[in-house]
């Protein structure tokens, strides 16, 4: 059998995520390309792909907090995406008048991935606040369940970025000691403002201390309060190992 070539091989990028799992832009992903490369002459055929991008200059939006004068009046008035009447942030139009959801980076937005979903990548505000983390933990918070009788509950805690942080820096992993005292087996995955963490056992519960998570703080910001944390759970299994709806978590500081 003769010896292939490098170049007898096709590479083609379908996708580029980064290391907090969120997908590049469109673009990069249009201007991104892959080389393949064997082991060395007269061995078996191994491709390494080699990820290789065009130079390109890309200017980043500079984030700022300034709200337009009118934001807030139902009228979409010069430097506003839109104008809902309100300054709720959380809505789809922001308090500063861009629109969340539209797929498009506008300032003061930090991301933008075309929904206002709480239990992704980019928030339902679409803006994650700065943090530098502290070393170490700096606060402890509890969740609690509506009942004791589950084997299983999955739950999003929401938690207030910009002000604290998990360990373990950028993407879904957390170390261990992050999240303690759970009656079963923890899973979580972190999307850097919100947690998704599986709490399981072969087993009732018989407690509706679900678990403790403990945060680094962020350098020079306030320690948040209990009512700054979200649980929501997600779903739930009873004693049978059976779905059951209306379940419910919240969050305390001791």
């Amino acid at each position: 059998m003769p010896v292939r070539r490098a170049s007898d091989f096709s590479c083609r990028i379908a996708d580029l995520i980064n290391s907090s799992g969120v997908p590049f832009d469109p673009m990069l992903v249009e201007l991104a390309d892959c080389v393949v490369t064997l082991a060395g002459a007269g061995s078996a055929p191994t491709t390494t792909t080699t990820i290789t991008t065009t130079s390109t200059v890309i200017t980043t939006p500079t984030t700022s907090t300034t709200t337009p004068p009118l934001c807030g009046n139902g009228m979409t008035d010069a430097g506003e995406e839109c104008d809902d009447g309100n300054t709720n942030p959380n809505d789809g139009c922001t308090q500063f008048c861009t629109i969340c959801g539209n797929s498009n980076v506008t300032a003061p937005e930090t991301c933008d991935d075309g929904n206002t979903l709480v239990d992704d990548n980019c928030p339902e505000d679409c803006q994650i606040g700065a943090c530098t983390p502290t070393a170490s933990p700096v606060q402890t918070i509890t969740v609690t369940a509506s009942r004791a009788d589950l084997t299983s509950i999955r739950f999003l805690l929401d938690y207030p970025d910009g002000q604290v942080a998990l360990a373990g820096g950028p993407g879904p992993d957390l170390p261990p000691g992050t999240i303690t005292d759970t009656p079963g087996d923890p899973t979580p995955f972190d999307v850097e403002h919100a947690v998704r963490v599986v709490v399981s056992a072969g087993f009732t519960f018989d407690t509706t201390t679900i678990a403790k998570v403990n945060f680094l703080g962020c350098t020079g910001q306030p320690l948040p309060s209990a009512g700054d944390y979200r649980c929501i759970v997600i779903d739930a299994s009873d004693g049978d190992f059976n779905n059951v709806t209306g379940v419910t978590c919240t969050v305390s500081i001791p």
